[in-house]
């Protein structure tokens, strides 16, 4: 029970429509100040730019968790009150760095963030070269074959040659996503084993994938807030 639980089979019966969830958040009247998901895969820039109307922060990881879930003995008081976010992400690094199955990524992103950043992503785009993307070059934060979710910071450094625009990115990263931490490997159910992480930003993207499952990325909001010019 401590492996990870791999995103959990993907299912209609079990899936809920990011859209749908805002949809149902926005209808009720409701503006959080953090939504944190205790799942797999959540912490990337097409849901971040989804749900940024609907809450300030964003606790979630970008790859999977394994089935103890968030240390919630450990971190619980910072979520509370007024939260502590460094401290939450913290104490989860702090906890599985120690733990018997070593493997754990959180990110807490301020959400607000992600309008400037698409943004810059838009002219980071215009004047990418994608046919030169060596894709088994960006770091993978996942076991999928093909790989689904790449760190976004590793994937835009392999795509942009401008340097004033790399430098308006990495800042603006900074203020997107104040606190990630990742343990040195992560575990991949569909690989059976641990990977290493050398690149990790809190965020993944999945434009590069050749993956099934992102067949219509072009149809998603942040796709097209990025790419529309």
């Amino acid at each position: 029970d401590d492996e990870t639980d791999g995103s959990r089979t993907i299912t209609d019966k079990y899936v809920t429509d990011i859209n749908d969830f805002v949809e149902g958040v926005r209808n009720a009247d409701i503006n959080f100040e953090y939504i944190a998901f205790d799942d797999c895969y959540m912490a990337n820039v097409e849901v971040v730019y989804d749900i940024q109307d609907i809450t300030h922060f964003f606790i979630a990881s970008t790859s999977e968790i394994v089935s103890r879930g968030l240390p919630y003995k450990d971190i619980f008081k910072y979520m509370v009150g007024n939260p502590d976010y460094e401290a939450v992400i913290n104490g989860f690094y702090d906890f599985y760095s120690d733990y018997h199955s070593p493997y754990g990524a959180l990110a807490a992103i301020d959400c607000y963030q992600i309008n400037e950043m698409a943004n810059i992503m838009k002219q980071i785009n215009q004047n990418a070269d994608l046919e030169q993307l060596d894709i088994n070059e960006v770091q993978k934060l996942d076991g999928y074959k093909p790989t689904i979710f790449y760190d976004f910071a590793n994937y835009v450094n392999n795509i942009c040659q401008d340097q004033s625009l790399l430098q308006m990115f990495n800042n603006q990263l900074k203020l997107l996503v104040p606190y990630a931490k990742t343990t040195p490997l992560l575990y991949s159910m569909q690989l059976g084993k641990a990977f290493q992480v050398n690149n990790f930003s809190g965020l993944t993207i999945s434009e590069p994938s050749l993956n099934v499952l992102t067949t219509g990325y072009n149809q998603t909001t942040w796709y097209k807030a990025t790419h529309n010019y």
